[in-house]
């Protein structure tokens, strides 16, 4: 019966340390769970965030895109502006010339005339 107890008691003892054995590894898996789950955590915020900036940066493109098409219609419009001034500038100055061309040609004209009264 000693004998048994003794026994019984190693098998305890060895029963016990198995115990705090399977404890020990159990606190590590569940640490190691822990800082996964933490390291997932960070990762999956490290997407969110990387995605939230892709979206951001692509509305600055359309944005910017819109911007470009705006200013680009802005100095089409201001060239067609300016060639049209310039075109009517021209053909003012155009008749301007014309009539002092004219006026010039009916001066030289009376004049050759009173020349010509002059010499006869």
């Amino acid at each position: 019966m000693m004998k048994e107890i003794g026994k019984l008691r190693g098998e305890k003892g060895e029963l016990e340390d198995s115990i705090l054995a399977l404890q020990k590894k159990t606190a590590e898996l569940e640490d190691r769970e822990y800082q996964a789950t933490l390291h997932v955590r960070d990762s999956v915020q490290l997407v969110e965030n990387a995605l939230l900036e892709k979206e951001q940066a692509t509305i600055k493109e359309q944005q910017m895109s819109q911007e470009v098409e705006r200013l680009q219609d802005s100095m089409s419009n201001f060239i067609k502006e300016a060639e049209k001034k310039k075109r009517i500038e021209l053909e003012n100055q155009r008749g301007q010339h014309g009539r002092q061309i004219e006026r010039l040609m009916e001066e030289v004209h009376y004049l050759e005339m009173v020349l010509k009264d002059k010499r006869s």
